[in-house]
């Protein structure tokens, strides 16, 4: 096979988008009238983690200063799995509240909680240190929720050399779909995607892990679809990622590429990320 790294892009006409189905209706909408022929296959479905009475009690008893929120989905589930004596004291405000960035704040805003801390710039977990009331709270105790496929242990290292101790609290589950692996091994045997929509580090895992399940080709130049040798198509794949964080996790499992970052994802967002490359 030739290698076309060097080749001219093709233009953007398939798009497979890869959140769940609470996004998909915004998104598929907006892109189709841009002309865009959207394929979505859901790669993740988020469930709420069992958190047991005794760690509940655990959480209740330990004077917090603070908690982490790195995406929407933590902001969600800690609201579902946490008993109200706690959430109680975030919307007072008796906890601090730092959020990654402006979406996961909102989200923060839609449960009652009136008051966040955000970085100046969107640029991973990592950015919220850089804040000075976070800052402040050396010699204090913070709580980290976040999802089972989350690396918390280096966040909670880094918190360390600022001496702030962080528990780290999984509230949510991620799950492949039945199916998905089989559906994205079909969609790209019959023609690779122009761009690929991931939204979360998880997503970018478990694209990964599919792609390698189903025999999938990877090439810098793109993603070859599977199949016999005459049959395989080369594309120049797009890959449109939400966030910085998404952006690290990207970097970590398809190194060869260079993804295209929507700082402040939204349906019209990614749409101008596309009509631009």
């Amino acid at each position: 096979m030739t290698d076309q790294s060097n080749a001219p892009l093709n233009p953007v006409h398939r798009v497979l988008f890869t959140a769940g189905q609470e996004k998909q209706a915004s998104y598929k909408s907006v892109l189709a009238s841009a002309g865009y022929a959207v394929n979505c296959i859901p790669l993740l479905k988020i469930t709420a983690a069992e958190v047991l009475p005794d760690i509940q009690q655990k959480i209740l008893q330990t004077d917090y200063a603070g908690i982490v929120f790195t995406s929407t989905n933590a902001v969600k589930y800690t609201f579902s799995v946490l008993p109200p004596e706690f959430t109680q004291k975030l919307t007072r405000g008796s906890i601090a509240v730092f959020c990654v960035g402006k979406r996961t704040a909102s989200a923060c805003v839609g449960y009652g909680i009136s008051k966040t801390y955000t970085p100046d710039k969107p640029a991973g977990r990592e950015r919220i240190m850089s804040i000075p009331e976070f800052t402040a709270l050396s010699g204090n105790r913070i709580l980290y929720p976040c999802g089972d496929l989350a690396d918390g242990q280096s966040f909670i290292t880094d918190l360390h050399r600022l001496n702030i101790t962080a528990d780290a609290l999984t509230v949510y589950s991620n799950i492949m779909p039945a199916g998905a692996d089989k559906a994205v091994s079909e969609y790209w045997k019959k023609c690779p995607p122009d761009a690929v929509i991931l939204m979360s580090p998880s997503a970018v895992s478990r694209l990964y892990h599919s792609l390698n399940l189903t025999g999938t080709e990877l090439k810098k130049n793109g993603l070859l679809s599977a199949g016999r040798v005459s049959d395989v198509k080369t594309v120049q794949t797009r890959f449109i990622l939400s966030g910085a964080t998404t952006e690290k996790a990207f970097i970590h499992f398809f190194p060869s590429y260079a993804p295209i970052i929507v700082p402040y994802p939204s349906p019209e967002g990614i749409c101008k990320a596309l009509s631009a490359h």
